[in-house]
């Protein structure tokens, strides 16, 4: 008898550990990473690919909210490949050393337009302090999370001090998400 009470409560907390903890988990189906940059006073647009991230968010929980991911800049692409190429090397990117880019947040807060997220970017072995400010708009069991930031590429070492190339990026990003676990 004790043992089918033991399974009992075994059963019982998992199944409403899934339901606590498991029903804020989105998996990621797509996502976009656009960024844009002046240069010579035109403005360049690239991308990057292969954006992998764990996300737990529920609106009525931003204290359990969270999101971890990484994006890998030897997947940058601005339409030119001579661009791309020198974008790879030591003085921007450096992606034999340094291959992915991470972001992760701190702390998810309701804001005016949407959420803003307090995350720590570590971006080419610097890890420095942003806001994203961003959307999430759910329909059933599908959500899209969409944010756009910009940052300073000098704050982490990406090319040199220009007068032609602005030293602000700014960054789209979007992930269509469906639930279940990262």
């Amino acid at each position: 008898m004790k043992f089918k009470l033991i399974i009992g409560y075994i059963a019982l907390f998992t199944l409403a550990s899934n339901w606590v903890f498991g029903q804020d988990s989105w998996k990621i189906d797509s996502t976009r990473l656009v960024f844009y940059i002046s240069n010579a006073g035109l403005d360049v647009e690239g991308s990057m690919t292969g954006i992998t991230a764990q996300i737990k968010f529920s609106k009525n929980k931003l204290d359990r909210s969270l999101f971890v991911a990484e994006a890998k800049p030897e997947t940058i692409h601005t339409g030119i490949k001579l661009r791309d190429k020198h974008l790879k090397k030591a003085d921007y990117f450096d992606i034999e050393k340094y291959p992915t880019i991470k972001i992760e947040s701190k702390k998810i807060i309701q804001s005016k337009n949407g959420f803003d997220a307090y995350c720590a970017i570590t971006l080419k072995g610097q890890t420095k302090e942003i806001v994203i400010p961003f959307m999430f708009k759910q329909t059933n069991r599908k959500a899209e999370f969409k944010g756009t930031f910009s940052l300073n590429r000098l704050d982490f070492g990406l090319g040199e001090k220009s007068i032609v190339l602005s030293d602000t990026v700014k960054i789209d990003i979007w992930a269509g998400t469906s639930r279940g676990t990262n």
